[in-house]
């Protein structure tokens, strides 16, 4: 009977370190996301296979009386009541966390082993014991049952759902065992147990060992179904990640057409307006000259207007075509006079027809080498903005100022009036493509501005005056080359 009982212990104590090491590999990832079912269910096994080997060693190390080897004895028992303990802790987290089941079932099993060794003072007690056992079982079991069938009542496991009927089979197990205990009679050597008992307690044990495998396929269970869901997400990853870029390629496409249209049709306004002037300025000047006698100072208004909407014309076809055909910057030396000089000549007539007064202020003395065509385009189209301003302002006394300064080493052009200023609302974006502040502006004048300059590694910004009106001041960094002429 001694080897027997060695022998059936050691034999479940092998099982359950197989279903250990065979879950090892479900059980790791659960572990490390700190999942308290999974560490519970872990400390159970590890309890009641440590429990087995105690209970096989003992048994085989003992005389065959009962109290031999009490203490390992009782070690062996409450490794294998925490087990039972630890595996209900293990379907009650199913549900809840509660860190005050697990300080109760420490507890709990901090008194049972004091108890349990107390109690072992002779071989009357061992049916007290038998019963003991037994009771406390069945409260786990009936613990673990009601948590389990809750918990399989709300989620779909296969495995679980076998759980609670193995769960019901050692609640019938050990009320069969503790019905048996209480018929014990004085058993005073291992090979008095009787065969009953033996029988209900190997059973219990093998009964035991299959609910930890069915709970091992429900934690196979878990990953594969995590498996399935992370396949089924990395799927719906995919097809979002497809559709992303389907949707970025459309967007570029259409991005691309609409920004070409854009462009087109803000290009063709911008070269619109001069055209549409020089159109009608020469229109006035036909009539001008067919009136007798000519009026000389209209006429010369009217050349005056044209040549500067012509050269408005050029620069602005010249500056476009430089942008996209991105030729390198043409540099001419030239006087800071004659290059003020040309868009007063050019802006003059427009501004006095409109009663406008153009003054250029500051020190235009120097030689600056530029590319004068596209400096000449940065200047005239801040005048127009100017002049367009001042047309429908209210200001008596309309005033544009072009100022030059040396700033370091580097020249300052400032273009500035006297008009309603700029809406706070369009100033974050006044130099971008195709916004405007004007009703019919092309948003393109302002763009090419800050482009020109920008090629020039200078800035270009703009402020709203305190006196009223606005102030377009730009750098050019190095460019002027013999600037120390301008003093």
């Amino acid at each position: 009977m001694q080897v027997s009982f060695t022998l059936f212990f050691c034999v479940m104590g092998i099982v359950l370190t197989g279903i250990l090491l065979g879950s090892a590999s479900y059980l790791r990832d659960e572990y490390a996301s700190k999942n308290r079912s999974a560490q519970y269910w872990l400390i159970s096994l590890i309890s009641t296979l440590l429990g087995y080997f105690v209970f096989s060693y003992a048994i085989s190390n003992a005389p065959n009386d009962i109290k031999g080897n009490s203490f390992l004895f009782t070690i062996a028992n409450v490794l294998y009541v925490g087990g039972l303990v630890f595996q209900v802790l293990f379907c009650h987290v199913l549900r809840a966390d509660s860190k005050k089941a697990l300080w109760f079932a420490c507890g709990f099993l901090i008194f049972y082993a004091i108890e349990f060794e107390g109690s072992r003072g002779g071989a009357g007690l061992f049916s007290f014991r038998v019963v003991q056992v037994a009771v406390i079982s069945l409260l786990c079991l009936i613990w673990q049952f009601v948590n389990l069938a809750r918990y399989v009542g709300t989620h779909k496991s296969l495995q679980l759902k076998l759980l609670l009927g193995c769960t019901a089979l050692e609640m019938l197990l050990v009320i069969a065992r503790a019905l048996v205990g209480t018929k014990l009679g004085a058993v005073d050597t291992i090979d008095a147990i009787p065969a009953p008992l033996l029988i209900l307690t190997f059973t219990f044990s093998a009964c035991n060992s299959v609910s930890y495998l069915i709970a091992a396929g429900y934690w196979a269970e878990q990953n594969i179904a995590k498996r399935v869901q992370a396949r089924i997400e990395n799927e719906k990853v995919k097809g979002l990640l497809l559709e992303r870029d389907t949707l970025i390629g459309s967007l570029l496409k259409a991005n691309k057409n609409s920004t070409t249209a854009a462009i087109s049709a803000s290009m063709a306004h911008e070269l619109n307006q001069p055209i549409a002037a020089i159109d009608v300025n020469l229109f006035m000047l036909e009539k001008a000259l067919e009136e007798a006698p000519i009026d000389v100072k209209k006429a010369e208004t009217l050349l005056g207007s044209i040549a500067m909407d012509n050269q408005r014309l050029a620069n602005i076809i010249k500056s476009i075509g430089a942008i996209f055909k991105n030729q390198p910057i043409s540099y001419q030396s030239t006087e800071v006079s004659e290059l003020l000089s040309s868009i007063t000549r050019i802006a003059g007539p427009d501004c006095r027809s409109k009663g406008i007064a153009l003054r250029v202020i500051g020190n235009q003395n120097g030689l600056i080498t530029v590319d004068i065509t596209a400096i000449q385009q940065v200047l005239l189209n801040l005048v127009s903005n100017s002049i367009a301003a001042l047309e429908k302002s209210n200001t008596v006394e309309k005033i544009i100022e072009i100022e030059t300064s040396i700033l370091n080493a580097d020249i300052r052009f400032s273009v500035a009036d006297n008009g309603p200023g700029v809406p706070s609302q369009y100033q974050a974006k006044l130099f971008e493509l195709m916004q405007s502040n004007k009703e019919g502006g092309s948003g393109l004048g302002l763009w090419l501005c800050k482009h020109i300059v920008t090629e020039y590694g200078g800035m270009i910004f703009q402020e709203n005056q305190a006196t009223g009106g606005v102030k377009f001041t730009f750098d050019l960094p190095e460019v002027a080359k013999n600037s120390s002429s301008i003093q």
